[in-house]
């Protein structure tokens, strides 16, 4: 059990890690909120941390063996924007942990609150990051796999088009105007 700590008003942009000490097949049920018969929700990561409320939306998990090369320190500074010096101290430390880690960001508690670790969960640091980014990216999806590679000639956006209902109403307009010249040229005999 890890001591318990506490979560002022003030904070913002703060990302907590936690180890978590279980099978890698027990990772998914431990880390996932699921609906149960007292309407309310089984989410045994939020129990483990011993809070009443978990916003899953700004909880990352990550397996430390996918971040390969980039490694935990990688992460921290290109996947959260956390300063190299912030963590200078701790870095060897962070890059030899292995297994799964809960990344919580602040915007996930109930805020004051209280944290108080319990196994299978323990506290490892917190850090501020240095330039908030805009939203929390989620490395389990397909789309943050591989390496995407920028065009080496890119080619302009086409233009954008004039919807039809726009063109159409135009050329009707044009028509109309057209036609009213017509008609006051013929009505008055031309020129």
């Amino acid at each position: 059990m890890t001591d318990p700590f506490e979560i002022s008003e003030e904070e913002h942009s703060v990302y907590r890690l936690f180890a978590i000490d279980l099978p890698k097949e027990q990772i998914a049920a431990f880390t996932t909120a699921a609906p149960n018969a007292h309407h309310d929700d089984d989410y045994p990561l939020r129990d483990a941390l011993g809070l009443s409320y978990l916003d899953e939306q700004h909880v990352q998990i990550v397996p430390l063996e996918d971040l390969k090369e980039l490694r935990l320190s990688g992460y921290l500074t290109e996947g959260l924007g956390i300063a190299p010096d912030d963590f200078a101290t701790d870095e060897d430390r962070l890059n030899s942990l292995s297994g799964h880690i809960a990344v919580i960001a602040t915007a996930a508690f109930e805020q004051p609150g209280r944290i108080t670790p319990k196994a299978p969960v323990s506290f490892i640091a917190a850090y501020r990051e240095d330039a908030p980014l805009q939203q929390f990216i989620d490395l389990s999806t397909a789309s943050a796999e591989g390496v995407i590679e920028a065009r080496r000639n890119p080619m302009p956006d086409p233009p954008a088009r004039m919807p039809l209902i726009s063109l159409l109403t135009i050329i009707t307009g044009l028509s109309v105007i057209g036609y009213g010249i017509y008609a006051l040229f013929t009505a008055q005999g031309g020129p």
